[in-house]
């Protein structure tokens, strides 16, 4: 499933009208390790990750 996160129903970009996906998580309590899912970019957090931030723009497509 999370190899069809991006593709719709699941995703959704319609942000101006107060609807769409901001990401995917993926929880793997057992090793204590979350990843967040975007079209472009995966961030892998855990308990020992350190205090960072990690900026994504979300953007409506473009096209006809």
């Amino acid at each position: 499933m999370v190899e069809r996160q991006d593709e719709p129903p699941l995703y959704n970009t319609a942000y101006s009208r107060g609807f769409g996906t901001l990401y995917t998580a993926v929880y793997r309590p057992d090793e204590g390790i979350v990843d967040y899912i975007w079209p472009d970019t995966t961030w892998t957090r855990s308990f020992d990750s350190p205090d960072e931030t990690l900026e994504v723009v979300l953007r409506e497509p473009v096209g006809p």
